[in-house]
This record gives structure tokens, C-alpha cells and sequence, in this order.
């Protein structure tokens, strides 16, 4: 499938634990993806990566907040990070502080 290519059935993505960063656009346009999963490898996630997507919920287990291209998540989600990190995700992801709630992996 070709970025920004539209998927009316995929609707849930885990990205594996090994996985460092994630390319732009890569999921962009996906309408009926709603929720995904970022592992605590992750260190980057690059522009409009997400962007265009009706995510209700981004699950992202890192520790230290990935770097952030431009534009990277839809307006729709709420971003669960662990417990502790909620205010250190704040500041660093300035233009979606107020979608960052705390979670509890295990």
C-alpha cells in the first residue's frame, strides 16, 4: 500500500518492540485506523506519520518521549504514557499536552 493510501479495515496497529523510529507518513489517511501502540524503543516518529487517521487512542510505552516530526497525530486521540512521564511528555510535546493523560503498562 502506497503512503496516504486509504485502508478501510485496518484498524489497530502494535509496532513491535525493536522498532526506533517511524517513517512519515506512514499511516497517514488510514481512515479507519483507530488506535495504536508505540514501543518503549521508540525514538522517533517522523511528520504527518499519523496525521488524517480518527485515532481515538495512542498507546506509547517509551520512557523518554520520541522526537516528533510536524503534525504527527490527529486532533481525535488521547496519548496514554506511563505514570511518570506524563509531565515530561507535556513538555515535550507542547502542541498535544493537553491530550496526554497517564497509563499504567504492564
Amino acid at each position: 500500500m502506497e503512503s496516504g493510501q486509504t485502508n478501510t479495515t485496518l484498524k489497530e496497529v502494535i509496532f513491535g518492540d525493536k522498532v526506533r523510529s517511524i517513517p512519515a507518513y506512514l499511516c497517514y489517511g488510514l481512515a479507519s485506523l483507530t488506535e495504536i501502540t508505540l514501543p518503549a524503543s521508540l525514538e522517533v516518529i517522523g511528520n504527518s506519520a499519523f496525521k488524517n487517521c480518527t485515532m481515538s487512542a495512542i498507546y506509547c510505552k517509551a520512557t523518554t518521549p520520541p522526537i516528533l516530526g510536524t503534525t504527527v497525530f490527529p486532533e481525535t486521540a488521547t496519548i496514554y504514557v506511563p505514570n511518570e512521564y506524563v509531565e515530561i511528555y507535556k513538555t515535550s510535546w507542547r502542541d498535544y499536552a493537553d491530550k496526554i493523560v497517564g497509563y499504567n503498562f504492564e
